[in-house]
């Protein structure tokens, strides 16, 4: 595996340049270009990101990432544990960075990412071109959200947590909808209630092999998942239903996780 390169510089024009386009703008006193009346202005170019590569970005967290020295620090560590196949290229930018991936995948990117202790990774989706960055920033930090408790949060495989993320009135309206009831229930049913749920669902609603997760037998597993039924009146056959309650599951993770 060839050794990480890392381009570019906080003083050089380039990194000026991708500071603006993770920011969603062009730098001060860099107009962007403009084509015809009615097409979409196109922002300024930067010969260390092709117009036609596939890009994705990665945002940091950690304790103190609020101040930009934390930031510096995490990301110089995070670039000396990381090792990316050519023609893969990063670029540091204060607490995130830009990945050209060239003809690799996310999965490649991300089976070489292995933050320190501490320090948490979110990874956009891919995006073509360098407009996309913008985008691909804010998506990277959902991801974190997302994923509070893992060290690397990938957004494509946190979907339904980003959704709740993002919208906390939409997510309190998820939670006592789905499982007012249950959350009402003493500690260790409501918990062992919601491991259930959890695993069903993670199961593709087998009872069989939820059961073999948690170590119950399979009628245990489908006497919870009638009480469920009883307490909220609602039935697990209807896929509303099955939608509703994973949304408010993770509504519930990420709560109990801050």
């Amino acid at each position: 595996m060839a050794p990480l390169s890392v381009i570019g510089s906080a003083r050089t024009r380039s990194a000026d340049l991708v500071a603006a386009l993770l920011d969603g703008a062009a730098p001060h006193g860099t107009p962007a270009t403009h084509k015809p009346h009615g097409t979409t202005p196109q922002p300024p170019r930067t010969p260390d990101l092709p117009d036609d590569a596939r890009y994705a970005v990665l945002a940091l967290a950690g304790p103190d990432t609020d101040r930009q020295s934390d930031l510096t620090l995490r990301g110089q560590l995070v670039a000396t544990t990381l090792e990316l196949p050519q023609p893969m290229r990063l670029m540091w930018y204060a607490g995130c960075a830009v990945v050209l991936l060239g003809e690799a995948s996310l999965d490649d990117l991300v089976r070489a990412l292995d933050p320190p202790s501490g320090t948490r990774v979110g990874v956009s989706p891919a995006v073509a071109g360098p407009a996309a960055l913008g985008r691909a920033r804010a998506l990277a930090e959902q991801a974190l959200r997302a994923a509070p408790d893992t060290p690397v949060a990938v957004l494509e495989e946190r979907l339904p947590a980003a959704l709740v993320a993002e919208n906390p009135t939409l997510a309190a309206l998820l939670l006592a909808r789905a499982l007012g009831p249950v959350l009402e229930l003493p500690p260790v049913d409501r918990d062992s209630l919601l491991s259930t749920l959890r695993a069903w669902l993670e199961s593709g609603g087998s009872t069989r092999r939820a059961g073999d997760r948690l170590f119950y037998h399979p009628n245990t597993v489908l006497n919870r998942l009638r009480r469920y039924e009883h307490l909220t009146g609602r039935l697990l056959g209807d896929p509303f239903t099955v939608v509703e309650l994973t949304l408010a599951l993770e509504a519930h993770r990420l709560t109990t996780a801050e």
